[in-house]
C-alpha cells in the first residue's frame, strides 16, 4: 500500500478459513488470469461470492457505525480476502476506491449483503485487490457503472492567503505496513483526534468529508504527501452546528481553509447489478 492513514473502515473478518480455501481451489476452477482476460481487468486466482446470512445485532450496529467511514477496507490475511456481510454498496465502493456516500444506485444495495472469499494470485500485492474485486463483481453480479459528478452542498478545502504550513512526510520504507502506523501511540487529547500519515490532500478531503458527513472538494492545488494531526473538542464533535467551524479552526494551523458552498462532487452511478450471484 503506497499510502497509509490511521483511520480505516473494517468489515467483520471471519477466521479459520484455511480448509474452505482448499476446497475453493478445487471447486472454483479457472486458472489465474483466465477470467481476467475475459473482462479485460485483473482477477483473483480463485473466488467465491454468495449471499450473506442474517447479521447479528452486534454486526448490524457495527455496519451502521461504519456506513460512512470513507473507502471500505477489504479485510483478510496474507493473500486472502475474507469479506463477510458486506453490503453491495460497500463492495462496489471498495472496488472503485470510492467512499460509499458517493455510490448511487437502487435502494436495495445498502441492505443486500454478500460473503466474498478470494485468493490474490502469487506475485500480486493486496493493493491490487480493489481492481480484482471489480472484475469479480462484473462477472458474478453483472456490475455495470459509470462515473459522474453532481452539484451539491458541501465544503471547499483551500489554502489560506498566507500560504500552506504543512510538513512534508518522509518517504515510506519498504517494510512499512498498516500495523506499524496504527500501532503508534496517539497524543493524549480529550476530544476527537485523528492522525494522517503520508497523506495527500485528496485523502485529507475524504477524511473531512467523513467527519462532516458532507462532500469536500480539494482546491488546494497541493501535490505532496504530509503528516497532519486534526484535533477537535468533544463538545464540537457532538454538535453538528459547531463541528464545521471547529474543523476549520483546526486546519488553520496548517495554513488551510474550509468553507461551505456548492461543489461538484464525484459520484459512481450503478447502471446494473444483480442480487443473485452467478455460480462460483
Amino acid at each position: 500500500m503506497d499510502r497509509m492513514r490511521v483511520s480505516f473502515s473494517f468489515a467483520t473478518v471471519s477466521l479459520g478459513l484455511a480448509a474452505g480455501f482448499v476446497a475453493a481451489a478445487v471447486c472454483l476452477g479457472p486458472a489465474p488470469g483466465v477470467h481476467a482476460a475475459d473482462s479485460g481487468g485483473m482477477a483473483f486466482e480463485v473466488a467465491s461470492v454468495k449471499p450473506a446470512g442474517p447479521l447479528s445485532r452486534a454486526q448490524e450496529r457495527l455496519f451502521e457505525m461504519e456506513a460512512d467511514e470513507g473507502i471500505p477496507f477489504l479485510p483478510g490475511r496474507g493473500q486472502r480476502i475474507e469479506i463477510h456481510g458486506m453490503s453491495a454498496a460497500e463492495l462496489v465502493a471498495a472496488a472503485y476506491r470510492m467512499p460509499m456516500r458517493e455510490v448511487v444506485g437502487p435502494s436495495w444495495i445498502s441492505d443486500t449483503r454478500f460473503d466474498v472469499d478470494a485468493l490474490i494470485p502469487s506475485g500480486q500485492t493486496r493493493d491490487k485487490a480493489p481492481e480484482m474485486l471489480r472484475t469479480l463483481l462484473e462477472e458474478r453480479l453483472a456490475l455495470k457503472a459509470h462515473r459522474d459528478v453532481r452539484r451539491t452542498s458541501g465544503y471547499v478545502l483551500s489554502v489560506e492567503k498566507a500560504g500552506p504550513k504543512l510538513k512534508e512526510a518522509g518517504p515510506l520504507t519498504p517494510t512499512a505496513d498498516i500495523g506499524g502506523v496504527t500501532g503508534r501511540p496517539k497524543p493524549r487529547f480529550s476530544g476527537y483526534s485523528e492522525q494522517l500519515d503520508h497523506s495527500d490532500m485528496a485523502e485529507l478531503a475524504n477524511a473531512l468529508a467523513r467527519d462532516l458527513q458532507a462532500p469536500v472538494e480539494d482546491r488546494t492545488g497541493l501535490k505532496g504527501f504530509y503528516s497532519i494531526l486534526i484535533q477537535v473538542p468533544a463538545s464540537d464533535m457532538r454538535d453538528e452546528l459547531t463541528r464545521p467551524a471547529a474543523f476549520r479552526e483546526a486546519l488553520k494551523a496548517y495554513g488551510l481553509d474550509l468553507t461551505g458552498g456548492k461543489i461538484d462532487a464525484p459520484i459512481l452511478v450503478i447502471d446494473n447489478l444483480s442480487k443473485t450471484p452467478a455460480p462460483n
